[in-house]
């Protein structure tokens, strides 16, 4: 299959594109909120380096959440355009999934972690590939009971240095291949096709919060990402 995969859950912008025989393209930059400026050369660069045209794929990945909102919207939003556009399917894979995704052999639970903003994290324990506990949207200072109920773990994603600083004096393995996780989406992705097709028309992202504006709109006093 040629699957191009999209991720926009942090502050970095992944894209990658797998084609047949293995052949892998992949570009990620740290693009902050500036997501849409680097997706749209980033998509169009990786497809003329491949030297195929967006209606010569055949699956469309994108990650689904939770993450940054506004990260999130765009994402999905372009995957969503391109898809349309050349009349390709797209599934979308929750965040925390690719974030486990290749850890499957570690003896321990192994836990992605994503930084929520304003004292949070994002965070889903994994045992063999499957998730065992969460998403949780949980206060930075309760990750450590969160992580003692597990036993053994491996920490990854982007807030593990966070969570392994709230633990003390634990010593947590630490996965640091923090950049990108676009091969983990592509894999994901065309397995979750095979087993479930692509997404409704109207799937949108997975928040596992509201937006600072709901909240306010609530009169709530809970912050989300930005």
């Amino acid at each position: 299959m040629k699957v191009l995969a999209i991720d926009t859950a942090t502050d970095v912008c992944g894209i990658g594109l797998l084609l047949e025989g293995d052949r892998w393209f992949e570009c990620a930059s740290k693009a902050g909120l500036n997501h849409a400026s680097f997706l749209s050369e980033g998509v169009h660069r990786i497809l003329t380096d491949a030297g195929i045209a967006p209606s010569d794929l055949d699956l469309i990945v994108c990650s689904r959440g939770p993450g940054s909102f506004t990260g999130l919207r765009i994402g999905m939003a372009t995957a969503k355009g391109l898809a349309a556009g050349a009349g390709v399917p797209l599934v979308s894979v929750p965040t925390l999934d690719a974030m486990a995704f290749g850890l499957e052999w570690a003896g321990a639970a192994v836990v992605p972690v994503l930084d929520a903003k304003k004292n949070r994290v994002f965070a889903a324990a994994y045992r063999g590939g499957k998730r065992i506990s969460g998403p949780v949207d949980i206060d930075l200072n309760k990750i450590g009971p969160f992580l003692e109920k597990l036993g053994t773990v491996v920490l990854t994603g982007p807030g593990a240095e966070l969570a392994a600083g709230q633990i003390h004096p634990l010593e947590i393995p630490v996965d640091r291949r923090n950049l990108s996780w676009n091969r983990a989406y592509t894999e994901l992705g065309m397995k979750e096709f095979r087993h479930r097709g692509a997404d409704a028309p109207d799937a949108g992202p997975e928040y596992l919060r509201k937006s600072d504006a709901e909240i306010k709109l609530d009169g709530g006093s809970r912050g989300a990402t930005a």
